[in-house]
């Protein structure tokens, strides 16, 4: 993870208030419309996107200090099915 995660850093420093309850579809949001780090993602999943977007989630559970609400289906980002709402 540590080859990918400042990328993850420099999307959730964006914020300055509170993250919302959909960080982690947003940070994939971000990810995909940016050209440099949609190339960093795909170089880091290496094929394996389900792990790899696991590890995110995780990651950004983990950096916002947030708790597990629920699982959400229909995410803005067509990189994931899935996502976590969190708060």
């Amino acid at each position: 993870m540590d080859e990918f995660a400042d990328v993850i850093d420099a999307i959730l420093n964006t914020y300055k208030s509170r993250w919302p309850g959909n960080i982690t579809d947003l940070v994939f949001l971000a990810i995909e419309q940016n050209p440099y780090y949609l190339k960093r993602y795909h170089e880091f999943a290496d094929g394996d996107y389900a792990t790899t977007n696991s590890m995110i989630g995780r990651y950004v559970k983990d950096f916002t200090g947030m708790k597990t609400v629920t699982e959400m289906g229909k995410p803005q980002s067509k990189l994931i099915k899935t996502y976590t709402q969190l708060e």
